[in-house]
């Protein structure tokens, strides 16, 4: 009888991003899990509104059955938003920040 394939390793997909009208890139949620804008509560944010953020930098964590995920920037630019609040519940494709592309 064949046996059953060894499953794969968990890993997550990178953030999409879009770009928007306005010329602002979306960065979204990979996963459904809870947002941290910090790598621990004594600790400063990944990325702060105005802040420049550079291509592969953290933006921020997403917690799944209490394993993390760090996202990373996929282009360069000036953090314009971020959406979500510390500790927020989020859903698969959500926007998380707006990057403006510089």
């Amino acid at each position: 009888a064949p046996s059953a394939p060894a499953p794969k390793p968990a890993t997550a997909p990178p953030a999409a991003a879009g770009a928007r009208s306005d010329g602002m890139v979306e960065v979204c949620a990979p996963m459904v899990g809870t947002f941290y804008s910090t790598p621990s509560p004594t600790e400063p944010p990944f990325v702060e509104v105005g802040g420049r953020v550079e291509k592969g930098q953290p933006l921020c964590l997403i917690e799944v059955m209490k394993l993390f995920t760090t996202l990373y920037a996929e282009r360069s630019g000036r953090v314009a938003r971020v959406l979500p609040a510390n500790g927020e519940l989020v859903q698969h494709g959500q926007p998380l920040f707006l990057i403006e592309p510089m």
